[in-house]
């Protein structure tokens, strides 16, 4: 099964296990000072407890919403499947295998309801040589016009040239439903193990506003594919504070740039418990440690590598905007499926 690669830049970490030369060009070691910096601190967070700065709103739960009849869904779901084409875009910047279907009918909720993957493929060049295929996103569903357009796109590797060509299938599963299933995770849940996209989950750790989570089988698709919700005991949502409440709330102006977060993140199980059992792990130390994981996953974003991460060495790290109170992990229950299938060119 093609296991889907997460964006490198957003991500930051990802499981690498090939060690290579320890020459650096100059670019590999601004990006690698810069991943090791980065997932350095993401690593140092769990000792401590950041000041955080959120407030409830009142929001309508996904999970509450008012759904079509499946028949409605399924509508659409066909027409996706009638209109589907694919083409193969060869690039400077890449090559991509991409999906798109638009559909002339709207169905209200249908973008919560539905959902793409990739199920089977047998792609290669035209000369037989293999290649694989990356997501670097799940399936986009949006409204466009009184319609809707669906695409997918899915990275080839290693790159083709302008000469090159591809040939072969890939068979794409969409289904849909009309209802939801939610479980609640709250402070004292930790060793919980719960199920969510298909997926199911352990609750590692609690720590502040971090929740670690052990994917126990194997995702789909994006192994960070996981929907939900944070909220207090009001139902509101918890959200952070602008820059200007934080600013009326403590009386400090800040003129600083704006700090980077994250929502979702992977990390190596390795790292993680390389913290859990040093919390003061310095960076010289961690940089040492894990300079051949770090430089792999480098040199795979710069196109000098085509590693693959496995779902069951990465531990997932969902970064709330409060101390945990009450989250709500959502998913469809998906009721009817259809595989579309195409051929590349």
């Amino acid at each position: 099964m093609i296991r889907s690669k997460i964006l490198f830049v957003i991500l930051l970490m990802l499981v690498g296990g090939t060690t290579f030369s320890q020459e650096l060009t100059e670019q590999e070691q601004k990006a690698f000072d810069m991943l090791a910096n980065l997932s350095y601190e993401l690593g140092s967070s769990f000792g401590k407890e950041e000041k955080l700065y959120f407030k409830g709103e009142a929001y309508d739960a996904p999970w509450k919403a008012k759904l079509e009849p499946l028949e409605s869904y399924v509508e659409v779901l066909n027409q996706i499947k009638a209109n589907a084409q694919l083409e193969t875009n060869i690039g400077k910047y890449g090559t991509y295998l991409n999906f798109r279907s638009d559909v002339a009918t709207s169905k209200p909720h249908f973008d919560e309801v539905f959902r793409l993957f990739l199920a089977k493929e047998s792609v290669t060049k035209a000369t037989g040589e293999d290649v694989s295929l990356n997501s670097r996103r799940r399936s986009d569903v949006r409204s466009q016009g009184d319609g809707i357009y669906a695409s997918i796109i899915y990275q080839v590797k290693p790159d083709l040239t302008e000469e090159e060509s591809l040939k072969g299938s890939i068979t794409l599963k969409g289904k849909v439903g009309d209802e939801f299933k939610t479980t609640l995770v709250t402070k004292g849940d930790v060793g919980k193990e719960f199920t969510a996209e298909g997926v199911k989950y352990k609750v590692i750790k609690i720590h502040h506003n971090l929740v670690v989570l052990e994917p126990l089988s194997e995702p789909e698709e994006d192994i960070l594919d996981i929907r939900y919700e944070h909220v207090n005991a009001k139902g509101e949502k918890l959200v952070k504070m602008s820059k200007q409440e934080i600013e009326a709330a403590t009386g400090v102006k800040d003129d600083g740039p704006m700090k980077m977060s994250f929502t979702k993140s992977v990390m190596p199980r390795e790292i993680y418990n390389a913290f859990q059992e040093k919390p003061n792990l310095t960076l010289e130390e961690y940089k040492s440690t894990f300079k051949g994981m770090i430089l792999n996953k480098v040199r795979e974003a710069l196109g000098n590598s085509n590693s693959e991460e496995k779902w069951s060495d990465l531990y997932i790290i969902l970064h709330l905007n409060a101390p945990l109170d009450q989250l709500y992990f959502y998913e469809t229950v998906y009721k009817k499926e259809v595989d579309i299938t195409l051929d590349v060119k």
